[in-house]
């Protein structure tokens, strides 16, 4: 639990993180932008100051994988946007209305750009009846005997499930440990990995080069693959860079952020953060039951024969 002045900071620290809060910041930031085309009184003048500035935190917090460039670039905006509000540059001036029209382009264009990403996808199931896991302490448990972990609760289901997580897995660990229990049969391929990597610092490099090795050997016709976007802080945010860009080349979907990080937000699921409670593992199963179940449902759904009134 994160408290601040008695204030519990848990839920926000996990909407940030989900990426959601780029939406709220690009759209304040809209909003304090337009606003300070008008004649604006001093205190408004205030006013539009602390909504950009709590914009722009929303947005840092939201670490989105946008390009360094990119970031670069909007920086510059809003900046030189701010300075021709700090000097009074009149509103009707053709600089101040260019560099509102960039600040506001760059927002929409963010949005745009990371909306797709927010949109849960549907899972390309060809009607699979077995699911691997490959993943870390969060599918393998804290490690007590009667922990019911969402896997084990997933296979009480009915679906045949072949748990290869480990705790305190990174992936260049799960290459070594964890992909041969991948076997060649029919599957969907589950990759809850890569928490470890970002907290314990495993390098870009390492972390690219092990991930597209695990990708390599587990993407086969066999195996419908899907991999768990990691919710990260803004200066971890090349983590997710690589795994959309290694999911990519590998046409491999991506479960967006905000899964995880809704997971972890839920009253009671984490016992300290970083691990699922009883509770917790009970939500992750109902949730990764339901991709699973909708993908195969709507599979049967669509093969299974119509019969008309007789």
């Amino acid at each position: 639990m994160i408290e601040v002045w008695g204030i519990q900071l848990d839920g926000i620290l996990w909407y940030c993180v989900s990426g959601s809060s780029l939406f709220l910041g690009a759209l304040l930031l809209i909003m304090a932008v337009t606003t300070s085309l008008f004649p604006l009184k001093k205190w408004h003048n205030i006013l539009v100051y602390f909504v950009a500035i709590f914009a722009v935190l929303l947005i840092y917090m939201a670490a989105v994988p946008f390009s360094n460039f990119f970031y670069l670039a909007w920086a510059v905006s809003i900046l030189i946007w701010l300075v021709c509000l700090m000097l009074r540059i009149q509103a009707k001036s053709k600089i101040t209305i260019a560099v509102c029209l960039v600040a506001v382009v760059m927002a929409l264009l963010a949005v745009l750009m990371e909306l797709p990403h927010h949109i849960m996808p549907s899972i390309p199931s060809q009607g699979h009846s077995r699911l691997f896991v490959i993943g870390d302490s969060i599918s393998a448990g804290i490690g007590t005997a009667e922990e019911r972990t969402w896997p084990k609760i997933v296979s009480e289901k009915g679906l045949e499930v072949v748990d290869a997580s480990i705790a305190g897995a990174t992936v260049p660990s799960a290459l070594r440990r964890q992909i041969q229990k991948i076997t060649p049969d029919y599957g969907i391929v589950l990759l809850e990995i890569g928490g470890n990597d970002v907290f314990m610092g495993t390098s870009h490099e390492e972390f690219e080069k092990a991930l597209r090795n695990i990708l390599a050997k587990i993407v086969t016709d066999q195996h419908t693959v899907i991999m768990l976007e990691v919710p990260v802080l803004p200066w971890q945010v090349k983590y997710n860079r690589i795994q959309r860009k290694v999911a990519n080349e590998f046409n491999v979907t991506v479960i967006p952020k905000k899964f995880l990080a809704g997971i972890f937000s839920a009253k009671g699921a984490t016992v300290d953060l970083a691990h699922l409670s009883a509770n917790g593992h009970e939500l992750m199963a109902h949730k990764i039951w339901s991709l699973i179940y909708q993908s195969t449902q709507t599979k049967k759904m669509l093969t299974k024969p119509v019969s008309g009134n007789q």
